[in-house]
């Protein structure tokens, strides 16, 4: 009710002691965000309140937390990103529902052009092409489980190559070198696909273990501030240890509740078209915007996108920690 919205209110700004602490910044920010944002939900007095704080300590700069620099994203001319699904039920039904998703939308399938694991000359690849040919998903996820097969899907908007490249996990080493590929090929884009419990085996576990071998430099990885959609349910949970392993150098799509293919699907797919097609100006916001049809039937509730509210205050807490 308004009475307990001013009485909340009253509450935060008393508490703010030193205005450039990260807990009072973060109070200033919620302030500040729901003054510039959602301006319905507060009264006179509110806005009062709020204009008096902003007075005296003057407004957060939000854009370092809400934006991305999408022109590096664009420099080399493609836009890049690498899904990894899992050898069960779940793992495979993703892996058909999303490479279906990218043909329906004008990608084509082709051997991997950005990132590969397999021998050039292994017989292998030269099967995956013929079933790329004829269309059979399901084949290509059967014969992905014998070897770290990549497939890639391509689609070029605006002048710029997008590239969608898949595989399934296989162990521990092939996951770590997988990994270490993406990040020294300079790829935007790395999605977790499958249940909460693979997130280890997929992504933390590797990731670790890449920074402990002193065979990786992070001066070898190239200078760009990457995306992580975790799609897995409960994704939040990570937020913060990603952050800490990508020395803050990400955006991250996380889930809080339920992680739903029809819209991690959709999202991934839809994120580098949107950046390709637009100005270097382009916010998180914008994208939000733009990608709001796809959060239908109160799907939004179940994630947090990157410049929203909570994803903001998290940046602010590990950046500053």
């Amino acid at each position: 009710k308004p009475e307990a919205r001013t009485y909340l209110l009253d509450k935060m700004i008393a508490t703010i002691g030193n205005p450039e602490s990260t807990f009072s910044l973060q109070l200033r920010v919620i302030l500040q965000y729901y003054y510039e944002k959602n301006p319905q939900l507060l009264s006179d007095t509110d806005r009062k309140l709020i204009t008096e704080l902003i007075d005296r300590h003057g407004s957060v700069d939000l854009s370092t937390y809400t934006t991305t620099d999408f022109a590096r994203w664009k420099a080399d001319g493609r836009l890049s990103s690498l899904s990894i699904f899992q050898d069960d039920d779940d793992g495979r039904i993703s892996y058909l529902s999303n490479s279906r998703n990218l043909l329906s939308n004008g990608y084509r399938a082709r051997l991997p052009v950005t990132i590969s694991l397999l021998d050039p000359s292994s017989p292998l690849l030269t099967q995956a092409e013929k079933l790329m040919a004829q269309g059979k998903t399901a084949s290509l996820y059967r014969l992905s489980l014998s070897a770290p097969l990549i497939v890639e899907y391509y689609k070029t908007v605006n002048g710029i190559e997008l590239t969608h490249a898949v595989a399934v996990y296989h162990n521990r080493a092939t996951q770590q070198r997988l990994l270490q590929e993406f990040l020294t090929s300079g790829m935007e884009m790395f999605a977790q696909r499958g249940h909460s419990y693979w997130r280890e085996e997929q992504l933390l576990e590797p990731m670790r273990a890449l920074l402990n071998s002193g065979a990786f430099n992070r001066e070898t990885i190239p200078d760009i501030h990457r995306f992580l959609s975790i799609g897995s349910c409960g994704g939040i949970r990570i937020y913060s240890e990603l952050n800490r392993l990508f020395d803050n150098t990400i955006d991250i799509f996380a889930t809080v509740g339920t992680g739903k293919a029809i819209v991690n699907d959709p999202y991934n797919q839809r994120l580098f078209e949107i950046v390709a097609g637009s100005s270097n100006q382009l916010s998180w916001d914008d994208v939000a915007t733009r990608l709001n049809p796809i959060f239908t039937d109160g799907r939004g509730s179940d994630y947090l996108q990157p410049g929203s509210l909570p994803a903001i205050l998290h940046k602010m807490m590990d950046t500053r920690s």
